[in-house]
């Protein structure tokens, strides 16, 4: 038994750029058979499917969500103003990508 984690098993993976596919997806290898049981489909554990993927999601992915990040330092923000009793219309709106700050 592995004390940390208390498994039995622990397994660890790693993977090279070139086997990361952007745009793919694996094929669904489980279903639910016609007697309410799952099956699965060993000969589509490897497979891939090519699927609609907006063209900046590695940027997403990297940065997080922008909009999310927005929300995020605008909470931070007004907490902080709060905090020094700063009024709330007489600062700018400051939104962090992780390579620093931009001003909006």
């Amino acid at each position: 038994m592995i004390r940390s984690t208390s498994a039995t098993c622990q397994v660890r993976t790693s993977y090279l750029p070139e086997e990361i596919l952007w745009g793919y997806e694996f094929t669904p290898a489980i279903s639910l058979s016609a007697s309410g049981k799952y099956v699965a489909d060993f000969s589509l554990f490897d497979q891939v499917v090519k699927v609609t993927a907006p063209c900046c999601l590695h940027e997403t992915v990297r940065f997080g969500d922008p909009e999310k990040v927005k929300l995020e330092e605008s909470l931070r923000e007004a907490a902080e103003r709060e905090r020094e009793g700063a009024p709330l219309s007489n600062q700018a709106t400051r939104c962090t990508w992780g390579l620093g700050s931009r001003r909006l």
